[in-house]
């Protein structure tokens, strides 16, 4: 039987949750993970029209890019749009998933989406500054446990470097002890000294993952007192949000204009540094402040404030398009990728008409 906790692990597998920003709200915020599953709705925002959308559907669970529950509830009555969202879905039993900030840095998530719509060619992913705290945890092992205490680190978060998981060290020892008066060792007994066969495990942990490797770690050991090490790691560059490629010819600025509104369904406000449009980088939402690190001919995000427009201008061209268009692309590669990780789910898109549910009307 599949269930919400299925679609929790490949959403995992896509777009790991320990990627996602300090400052964000994503994971399972309404529901059980140990409820059925057959069908997905997936939208862009935690709108009450998506919520109505999911029960048409009859989804058991709505993804939303966008979470739903920023900041501690005071109460649950009709009023806002959350307590309206969060009562539609405890009265009909469907949980709710948000997607956000892991789904934009993912390969194949919201920004490789938008440079794919775009139309964009020789896609790469480009620095912003990003860096990522690692740590290495070390640990020993009877032989015996080694495969059921590494199982619950991986599905805590460790193991995992680059596009691969799983990762681990192993070596053969002997580790040595005596049990004092009041322990219980799992080996030997008290008072005598040990010599135990021991596998020393090794595995990466994303700092984000600490807390819970570690739980796992002394849940799933067999020893009392289990031994660890936590080793600080060099900071790494992390997941980054922009994508930059080429246009397939240079375009002038309203020709470029022209391409993304066409491409995108939408109207969008250019702010022209002059000279040809060809190669490009991209970041759907609200990424203005970003513009800097384009290291391109023109920069495309959602939304751009006025001092951004100014300053940019100056260095390099700038595009609004808007959050809805250019993030729902991305929406699309979502329902698509959850499709392919669970065989026989059924997912739905919530596309809204225009001027409904969070998307604009476009001249």
């Amino acid at each position: 039987m599949t269930t919400v906790g299925h679609l929790l692990d490949a959403i995992d597998r896509i777009a790991p949750w320990s990627t996602a920003t300090t400052w964000d709200r994503s994971g399972l915020q309404v529901g059980n993970p140990g409820s059925p599953l057959t069908r997905v709705a997936v939208s862009l925002d935690s709108s009450v029209a998506a919520v109505e959308f999911a029960l048409e559907q009859g989804a058991q669970v709505l993804v939303s890019h966008h979470p739903l529950i920023w900041d501690p509830l005071k109460r649950l009555v009709a009023g806002s749009r959350v307590e309206q969202a969060l009562r539609l879905l405890l009265t009909n039993d469907i949980a709710f998933i948000g997607a956000h900030t892991n789904w934009d840095l993912a390969s194949g998530g919201v920004n490789d989406a938008l440079a794919t719509r775009l139309g964009l060619v020789d896609v790469e992913s480009i620095p912003d500054g990003q860096s990522v705290a690692g740590w290495k945890l070390v640990t020993c092992v009877p032989e015996s446990a080694v495969e059921r205490v590494s199982e619950a680190l991986f599905s805590a978060g460790a193991g995992r470097i680059g596009r691969y998981d799983r990762c681990s060290f192993r070596s053969m020892g002997t580790g040595t002890f005596r049990g004092l008066e009041g322990s219980q060792p799992v080996v030997g007994e008290v008072g005598r000294s040990e010599a135990v066969e021991e596998v020393r495990l090794e595995t990466v942990v994303p700092d984000a993952a600490v807390r819970a490797v570690e739980r796992a770690l002394r849940a799933a050991h067999p020893y009392e007192e289990p031994a660890y090490d936590w080793v600080r790691l060099r900071d790494t560059p992390g997941p980054t949000f922009l994508r930059r490629g080429r246009l397939p010819r240079p375009l002038r600025a309203e020709e470029f204009q022209a391409w993304i509104d066409e491409r995108l369904g939408t109207r969008c406000l250019v702010w022209p540094a002059g000279g040809p449009v060809e190669t490009v980088t991209v970041c759907g939402g609200a990424a203005g402040e970003l513009w800097s690190l384009a290291q391109a001919d023109a920069y495309v995000t959602g939304e751009v404030k006025q001092d951004q427009a100014v300053d940019a201008q100056a260095v390099v061209t700038i595009v609004a398009a808007g959050h809805y268009a250019t993030e729902q692309p991305g929406v699309d590669a979502l329902a698509s990728a959850l499709t392919q990780a669970i065989p026989g789910l059924e997912v739905f898109v919530f596309e809204p008409g225009p001027g409904a549910a969070g998307r604009p009307l476009v001249p």
